[in-house]
């Protein structure tokens, strides 16, 4: 009886060693999996041509940001010249970039010094 006890004390044993090694396989892949979702998502491994082209200017780029902070400020409900054309400013921006533009428009109220009314613009940028 005690060689059968023992064989079967044995078989129950590698029985849970199999199993821990298969939960232990099954959540190392799946942690895999979840990590390379993740490194997929987050990271710009496969781009399209257009993306690879695409590189930023840091001249453009400051001159974007002086014409807006320094020249054309400030831009506020008693400075609506400004306001006005730093909109145009921006929608030329857009427009050079040869893409669809939507432009919408409304009017708004300022509530400060008098109830103006100010044309507010918003421009969406997509494919063409």
């Amino acid at each position: 009886m005690s060689a059968s006890y023992e064989r079967q004390s044995r078989h129950q044993a590698t029985r849970r060693r199999f199993f821990f090694k298969l939960i232990l396989y099954i959540f190392a892949a799946l942690f895999l999996l979840v990590a390379a979702i993740l490194f997929y998502v987050t990271q710009p491994v496969w781009r399209s041509k257009a993306e690879r082209k695409t590189r930023v200017d840091p001249g453009r780029l400051e001159a974007y940001v002086r014409m807006l902070a320094e020249s054309l400020s400030p831009r506020s409900e008693s400075h609506t010249e400004n306001l006005d054309a730093a909109a145009a400013y921006i929608r030329q921006e857009f427009e050079n970039t040869r893409r669809q533009i939507r432009r919408r428009s409304w009017t708004t109220t300022g509530w400060r010094r008098s109830w103006k009314a100010y044309m507010r613009q918003s421009l969406s940028w997509g494919c063409k």
